[in-house]
């Protein structure tokens, strides 16, 4: 079939040679990470980089270029939770431990998996809390034990388990040259180097030279002949004491100590809020309580072999510190990985950190706004304010925000700067027993008018007209309860839910806001199809782009495909999809806790869950398109606590880990082919993965011929976006050439040329 003339064709191919774009989108169908590097919890080092372990990513700085780079799952690490770090430099390979058992090595640029003891049963915990190097083995200090790894072999050797008997949690390992030392949750033990049964608990005896020596010991350091040892008091805090012989401790000092780490001149101790550097025979000491113009709050720190001090700190990331100097080494990223709420507005995703726990306190996460755009990541950091918990954005001008915040009311934000903060004294939001004012949902409706839920106060339901008048709704249906979520549909109702429940209500003010009268409210339960209720709680509820109502309940989905009616129906009966999957049908996420819910460009909706990671169906509720874990995919974690999804389809998960994102294979449609492009583009040899024409007018029809005119491949865009794998119909994959995409509107109105080079 041919659909376009070969001179035209000739035209096109020399003009192709001077107009290829190039994307700064992440391809279809790949995976990337949005992690902070701002707190950094363990740090260690070769002659000529530095690796610094965040909670769920490696960075490693370049000393010779002063160039950074990151790790982490979506770029090949195994796990997310990182637990330790150390580098060894014989071996030059860097260890990775996690919380679950599982190890990486990475050497050379590759990484090896190592899961044999996260694949093990005998024990519920599994963490490497630490790694000690002894020639060409590793000392994992482990929830269960000391566990040898031969290095050389790749082999995880054998199991000691000092504790006389007992099964303890080691946290630290250090020796000299006459023994091991092991720091566990009941006391410091040690045991000959020389001994042949180091697995035998019997080898192993308990040091009882300080007061309560059964007391928990955090920390292990041999130096200058000293053992020093970090010791848990009973009411909190730490003790330091140091042993010139396993018979005689003195105490060092006391205080809420992170770590202990030695060079041979120095031993420095972290502490909360300093790094105390003690002299080799422990007289004098000098304190560091700031640098790069930040506090001190040190995690972590290592001598390197090259003269610098380098500090992993909990807000100023990487420190390179020497001779009274500072520099602050964190690559772009978000302020942290917390993700309470995140929502979109065009291609910017924005995030924030707050939230409150269980039963509704405080979590005191400092105030922040964590925006994503042009790929790069920008932070407003608000020290004095904390807690936020809900944004909305201006879509007019993106810099203007409204941020619901855990006690320090509702605060307006333009171009990073707190402009207004309504409080009790001057708007109509009150105090939650004298404990702050909480306002915990923010939402515009479309005349402007701003909704919010005041929690802890008798009338929650607030609002603040386009004029600035304040007014309080005093619905005798929500006296006293506890709304979760507040969205102003397009058909102007308010809806939500209210907590721990499987009640909804919904509001019509009728566009009258300052007359009550005429409003409407509904508190009502969704029912099956014989009238009875189904469920006992309601997680989350959100409108889709037709203007459906999807509702999250603990025994699977309802939509509500006419919710303009709500207020007519005797009964509310929302639709319950059913899915088939390996010749089971059951309900929709019946048994899953959804925790957030979004829409795509064409209309998919997103759930994000507390344990089961994220799903996808299509519109109509047939088909699941997606379903993400962290077993199977990028997924950090399989606890998600928010979604966001921008226009040109790229999906941001917040988990309990930090923000990974996946771009999907739909867009936001646009009214012209303007900015219409293709990658990538060229498409390089060997290239095996989708290529992808976006910055599409909605829903277009795509045909893609050679240079011959021969069509190859025809399809139909996703909102504003299409793939192809490259291959014809046939199903091979294409020769090298220029080929031609023809996009046509469903009316015919809107026509399209673009070109792709293939390179064979």
């Amino acid at each position: 079939m041919k659909i376009f003339s070969h001179t035209i064709l000739n035209c096109l191919l020399f003009y192709l040679m001077f107009s290829v774009p190039v994307s700064a989108q992440i391809p279809v169908n790949s995976w990337r990470a949005h992690l902070s590097y701002d707190s950094i919890q363990a740090v260690t080092g070769s002659e000529d980089k530095i690796f610094a372990a965040s909670q769920s990513g490696i960075l490693i700085y370049n000393k010779n270029y002063n160039s950074t780079e990151t790790m982490d799952k979506v770029k090949g690490l195994s796990g997310a939770a990182i637990s330790s770090i150390a580098y060894s430099p014989e071996r030059q390979a860097l260890l990775i431990g996690y919380h679950d058992g599982n190890m990486d090595v990475l050497k050379d640029g590759e990484i090896s998996n190592y899961p044999y003891l996260k694949e093990q049963s005998h024990y519920m915990e599994k963490k490497i809390a630490g790694i000690t190097f002894k020639q060409e083995t590793a000392l994992l200090s482990c929830s269960f034990g000391i566990v040898v790894f031969d290095m050389e072999q790749g082999e995880f050797k054998e199991t000691y388990q000092p504790g006389m008997g007992d099964v303890l949690k080691v946290h630290d390992v250090a020796y000299d040259e006459d023994y091991y030392y092991a720091a566990t949750e009941s006391g410091l033990f040690y045991a000959n180097v020389n001994a042949t049964a180091l697995y035998d608990p019997d080898t192993w005896e308990r040091v009882t030279a300080f007061s309560g020596y059964n007391r928990e010991v955090e920390h292990v350091e041999v130096f200058n002949g000293y053992i020093v040892i970090s010791v848990k008091k009973g009411g909190g805090g730490n003790e330091i004491y140091y042993l010139n012989d396993l018979n005689n401790a003195l105490l060092l000092l006391e205080g809420n100590i992170e770590t202990l780490e030695s060079s041979p001149d120095k031993l420095y101790v972290a502490l909360s809020h300093q790094i105390r550097i003690y002299s080799r025979d422990l007289s004098s000491v000098e304190q560091l309580t700031e640098y790069a113009s930040h506090p001190s709050r040190p995690t972590s720190v290592f001598y390197g072999p090259e003269g610098n001090l380098w500090i992993g700190d909990a807000r100023a990331g990487l420190i390179k510190f020497r001779g009274g100097s500072a520099d602050r080494i964190v690559p772009n990223g978000p302020s942290t990985d917390h993700a309470f709420e995140m929502v979109s507005v065009g291609e910017d995703v924005f995030s924030i950190p707050g939230g409150y726990d269980g039963q509704f306190n405080r979590v005191n996460r400092r105030g922040a706004v964590q925006k994503f755009s042009d790929q790069q990541w920008n932070n407003d950091l608000f020290s004095q304010r904390s807690d936020f918990v809900d944004i909305w954005i201006d879509p007019e001008s993106t810099g203007h925000l409204l941020i619901g915040t855990w006690g320090d009311g509702l605060l307006e934000i333009r171009d990073g700067k707190i402009e207004n903060q309504f409080l009790e004294y001057n708007s109509s939001l009150e105090e939650s027993d004298d404990r702050g004012v909480f306002v915990q949902k923010v939402a515009r409706d479309q005349e402007g008018n701003l909704w919010m839920l005041n929690y802890g106060t008798a009338h929650p339901l607030k609002y603040r007209g386009t004029g600035g008048s304040w007014k309080v709704f005093e619905y005798e249906q929500l006296q006293g309860e506890v709304p979760m979520e507040l969205i102003s549909a397009s058909n102007g109702y308010k809806w939500g839910f209210l907590h721990d429940s499987p009640y909804l209500f919904v509001i019509d003010v009728r566009d009258t806001p300052s007359k009550p009268s005429d409003d409407r409210i509904l508190i009502t339960e969704p029912k099956d199809h014989n009238g009875k209720s189904y469920a006992d709680k309601i997680y989350a509820i959100q409108e889709d782009e037709e203007g459906n109502i999807w509702i999250a309940t603990d025994e699977g989905i309802g939509v509500d495909y006419n919710p303009s009616r709500v207020f007519e129906r005797d009964t509310y009966q929302p639709s319950r999809p059913r899915i088939t999957q390996e010749g089971y049908t059951h309900y929709m996420l019946r048994d899953n806790i959804v925790t957030d819910i979004a829409t795509d460009p064409a209309n998919q909706i997103w759930f994000a869950t507390k344990t089961a990671g994220t799903f996808a169906y299509d519109p109509d509720a047939q088909e699941m398109s997606h379903h993400f874990t962290a077993s199977d995919s990028r997924l950090l974690t399989d606890t998600i606590g928010s979604i966001a999804i921008n226009e040109a389809g790229e999906v941001f998960m917040g988990t309990s880990r930090g923000v990974v994102s996946y771009r999907s294979s739909t867009s936001e449609g646009k009214e012209t082919f303007r900015d219409t492009y293709a990658f990538p583009n060229p498409v390089p040899p060997d290239y095996q993965g989708p290529i992808t024409i976006t910055n599409l007018v909605d829903n277009v029809n795509v045909k893609i011929t050679d240079i011959n005119g021969n069509l190859v491949y025809e399809t139909v865009a996703k909102g504003g976006q299409a793939t192809w794998n490259g291959k014809n119909f046939s199903g091979r994959s294409v020769g090298s050439g220029v080929y031609l995409i023809f996009l046509t509107n469903e009316d015919g109105s809107k026509t399209h040329v673009e070109k792709l080079l293939f390179i064979k």
